[in-house]
């Protein structure tokens, strides 16, 4: 990652990016994959210290872990191990193709849910999609239209592959995906804010959080979301969303949120707002209407 950061910063105005790759072992079993990059308005100083600042926190979010992301406001990087791969040109490509496109507003559920399989196996690709409970239709198909451009651009040639955006979460991958739940993977962001009375706003975040988990996990099988707010001081309040994708049983669901909620003195502690993703669920608060 020292690397990645130094190249990137050193990058011109306009992209200050770098990827890579190390290979760790004597036998050159392991590769291991990375990704830097600054917002392009940073100077190269500025940059190279939000890096140098994203790589301090790796320790704290993925120490001993296959892969990871540190995201701040204006750099992030990333590390993954080796996945699996499919060459080019390959059956899996061809069944991946023709299963994303596929995919149009009209095969686009009314709770912003979506999944499909399409070929056989070993080459069987199974997707699943997910928007954010409270966007309209347009802004889903716009959000799940844009992360199935993507993902194969940004994840070449790989055969699982998950995003997260502001309104939806997309996943494709070479494994059944209904009601999987992954017990590792995880990443989270933050507003680097802190609080004006942390104590206050702590203890209004977990009250929030515990109530949205059990209302979005007992709630109906087509729409595990839950919504709200609490007021921390007289000069903050804090709100909340957390969802669940609609395959998951209720238990699983409240497992699912149970850790992402566990991972928020992680990422956020004191912050204004932050993030948690997992592949099955996520959790987002603010300290204002979002």
């Amino acid at each position: 990652m020292r690397s990645l950061k130094s190249k990137a910063a050193s990058g011109d105005s306009t992209f200050k990016f770098h990827a890579g790759y190390k290979i760790i072992g004597d036998e050159s079993e392991t590769i291991v994959y990375g990704l830097a990059q600054c917002s392009p308005d940073l100077s190269r100083r500025d940059c190279d210290a939000c890096l140098g600042n994203a790589i301090s926190k790796i320790p704290d979010c993925c120490e001993n872990k296959i892969g990871g992301r540190v995201i701040k406001f204006s750099c992030t990087l990333r590390f993954e191990r080796e996945k699996e791969a499919y060459p080019n040109r390959s059956p899996y490509e061809t069944n991946l193709n023709t299963l994303l496109s596929k995919i149009t507003p009209k095969t686009i559920v009314d709770n912003g849910f979506y999944s499909s399989e399409y070929g056989q196996a070993p080459n069987i690709v199974h997707v699943r999609g997910l928007c954010r409970g409270d966007v309209n239709p347009i802004t889903c198909w716009n959000c799940l239209n844009y992360a199935k451009t993507l993902l194969p651009k940004v994840c070449p040639n790989q055969k699982e592959a998950f995003g997260y955006y502001d309104f939806c979460t997309f996943q494709y991958a070479s494994r059944p995906l209904l009601g999987y739940l992954d017990p590792e993977f995880a990443y989270s962001f933050n507003n680097p804010q802190n609080a004006t009375d942390k104590k206050e706003f702590t203890s209004a975040l977990n009250d929030l959080m515990q109530r949205l988990k059990s209302e979005a996990a007992s709630a109906d099988s087509n729409f595990k979301l839950s919504v709200g707010s609490k007021i921390a001081d007289e000069s903050e309040t804090v709100y909340g969303l957390v969802q669940c994708l609609p395959d998951l049983s209720r238990p699983d669901c409240n497992a699912c949120l149970e850790k992402v909620i566990s991972d928020i003195p992680l990422c956020c502690k004191n912050k204004i707002a932050g993030r948690v993703i997992k592949l099955s669920c996520n959790l987002r608060f603010e300290r204002g209407r979002f």
